[in-house]
């Protein structure tokens, strides 16, 4: 017959709860500390199982205490600071030594299973007991600091060991050597801080707001306990970095009173109760001259930008195997003389870590005749910057300009030292490039036109390359992506050949644009007949390198000599380019929504979107031009009764 006997023991939480809630909390009061308890086990036997036992059991204990941050002022009632608004930042300035919140926990988790089958088959010895075991110790503490009112940070770690440095032959239950830590197995460590910059303490720039934010990760793993000696520990790092900004001009305007030049002042009449009066019988409120009328648009236009709002994200980070030394507190540990890997490391710096732990001695070493096991050390990167910019010239015109550019690159090499001298291998790097751009000016030419014009601006280009680098122009030719490149970019931008960067990466991404106008309705016809008649336009183009990896016949000693050259007689470019494309989209060239004053609604949209795809690997350009017309209406009833 089957048998099945499940148990389960739990104490969740257990607390001492607060009961004079009027004592001042202290660090440490018993409130602060909670318990877990959790086992569960399953023992089953049947016809071909004699035994299996699966013990699980989770424990844990907590503390976690939560502080009222106290900020000190020391420059407040300081002499002229105290009084001059110039020095407001001074005065503010302030300091806390208490952290917000302290959280330690501790958790033992440990997993028994065993498994005896039935020997079926009559003669044959009895099967063996297989058992498998799991005992981790886990530690995790977090501390959370508001360090001034501005700057706050919170830092985290997790250390998990692993208990099984036992032998084949002990039989290690579920609750023997309970308190035994064991080996360290996992950490990992995270920080996090975000900073306010003071611009609010100045007078003419509190309509800037900007934040730093700064995260690290660090984590350190160990391999099974088998393969220490062989492969090595882990470790890696990461960061991103964030700068943000929000700049609200109407602010500024107003320290400088812009919004209150030639704004027309009414003349109201009062009585002598205070009540307002009606205008006099026969005089009328005069509108403004022409001059204030010329003074009026002027300042609508000085005063068009509402919104600046600016944004940039780097991530970078670092992968490193084949690591000796193991963690300690904030992931350090003390090794051959100094602290491995660095505080800079553990903490998200990209600093070069594998010329560091090289010199000593971090890394595993393997003799020539040893085998060799494959390890990568890599490095990656990744930065992107957005912008967008609000501007109303007038009340019914409304402009939202924008752009971004993405990059990124990551690095690979093969890991492998020998008698502690790494032994070089090539550096394999691949990555991708994305920016706003700006193709107007070429964006309803003939596309033949456009295609020749490709053709000969590579002369052009190749010349400029062989003045600006010396090189042989035969060095340079038709084939050439550097030279392919900015004459296809030229062509197709409506840029001029001989001026346009020769660079790939460009730096700063170009603006596009959404536009809406509501002008219209101010014309006498539009306003009888139309509730509101809205007209928009939006343009948006992107240049993207799909994809580019560093060319390992490239030269770098020199360049452009005959030594640099490839089958075609090319010199080699430092990176190859699978491929560039350019996108182009009105999205809409130009879209009509309008309400009539008989319910009657229309929204009309044509969209026009262009494709271009250069292909480095055999040499072609690829254009899709597509046009869209969309068309909707609506008609309001009113009163419908259901």
């Amino acid at each position: 017959r089957d048998y099945t006997e499940r148990r389960s023991l739990n104490f969740i939480n257990v607390r001492r709860n607060k009961t004079q809630f009027n004592r001042k909390p202290h660090f440490y009061d018993l409130e602060n500390l909670s318990f877990s308890y959790s086992y569960n086990d399953m023992y089953q036997r049947n016809y071909n199982i004699q035994k299996y036992l699966d013990q699980k059991l989770r424990t844990s204990l907590n503390y976690s205490y939560t502080m009222q941050p106290k900020f000190y002022e020391p420059l407040k009632n300081l002499g002229p600071i105290a009084e001059k608004d110039y020095l407001r930042f001074l005065r503010e300035f302030n300091i806390n030594f208490i952290p917000n919140s302290i959280a330690i926990n501790t958790n033992v988790i440990r997993s028994y299973n065993e498994q005896l089958s039935r020997s079926l088959v009559e003669g044959l010895p009895d099967l063996p007991t297989l058992t498998q075991r799991n005992y981790m110790f886990n530690w995790d503490y977090l501390i959370a600091f508001d360090l001034t009112k501005s700057f706050q940070f919170t830092f985290r770690a997790l250390d998990s060991y692993v208990y099984d440095n036992y032998g084949a032959d002990e039989d290690v239950q579920l609750y023997d050597n309970f308190f035994t830590v064991g080996r360290p197995e996992h950490y990992h460590q995270t920080f996090e801080g975000s900073y306010k910059l003071p611009f609010d303490k100045f007078k003419y720039l509190d309509f800037i707001n900007s934040t730093i934010s700064y995260a690290a990760d660090y984590d350190w793993q160990a391999p099974a306990f088998s393969n220490i000696n062989l492969i090595g520990n882990t470790i890696q790092n990461a960061n991103t970095l964030t700068i943000s900004g929000d700049l609200v001009m109407d602010r500024l305007y107003q320290q400088f009173n812009l919004d209150k030049l030639y704004t027309t002042k009414k003349t109201v009449r009062v009585d002598q109760n205070g009540m307002v009066l009606p205008p006099e019988p026969g005089k009328q409120e005069k509108s403004g001259d022409t001059g204030q009328k010329i003074g009026r648009f002027g300042i609508d236009l000085l005063t068009s930008i509402k919104n600046i709002r600016l944004a940039y994200t780097e991530n970078s980070g670092t992968f490193l195997p084949g690591y000796i030394p193991e963690n300690g507190f904030m992931g350090l540990d003390s090794y051959n003389g100094s602290f491995a890997p660095s505080l800079g490391f553990v903490f998200g710096s990209q600093s070069d870590i594998l010329d560091t732990a090289l010199r000593n001695g971090w890394l595993l070493s393997r003799s020539s005749t040893d085998n060799v096991y494959s390890r990568n050390y890599n490095k990656s990167h990744f930065e992107k910057f957005d912008y967008s910019m609000s501007i109303r010239p007038t009340r019914n015109l409304d402009m939202e300009l924008f752009g971004n550019r993405t990059y990124t690159e990551s690095f690979v090499q093969q890991l492998d030292v020998v008698d502690d001298i790494l032994n070089e291998s090539p550096i394999n790097g691949v990555g991708n490039f994305s920016i706003s751009y700006f193709m107007l000016k070429s964006s309803f030419s003939d596309e033949d036109a456009l295609f020749q014009e490709f053709k000969n601006n590579r002369a052009i280009i190749s010349q400029r390359l062989a003045d600006k680098t010396g090189g042989n122009i035969d060095g340079f030719g038709e084939t050439n992506q550097d030279v392919v490149l900015p004459a296809f970019l030229a062509a197709y931008s409506g840029e001029d050949a001989g001026s346009i960067e020769l660079d790939a990466f460009r730096s700063t991404p170009l603006p596009n644009w959404r536009i809406t106008y509501k002008g219209l309705m101010e014309i006498g016809w539009f306003r009888e007949n139309f509730r509101n008649f809205t007209v928009e336009n939006s343009y948006r183009s992107i240049y993207t390198v799909l994809s580019f990896t560093n060319n390992l016949k490239y030269v770098e000693d020199d360049p452009y000599s005959d030594i640099n050259r490839d089958i075609s007689g090319n010199f080699n470019p430092e990176k190859l380019y699978n491929g560039v494309s350019l996108i182009e989209e009105f999205a809409p060239l130009v879209r009509v929504d309008l309400t009539m004053k008989n319910s009657f609604s229309v929204r009309a949209a044509f969209n026009k979107d262009k494709a271009l795809n250069l292909n480095f690997n055999n040499n072609t350009v690829t254009e899709i031009n597509g046009e869209e017309i969309v068309v909707g209406l609506g008609y309001r009833i009113k009163n419908v009764r259901l």
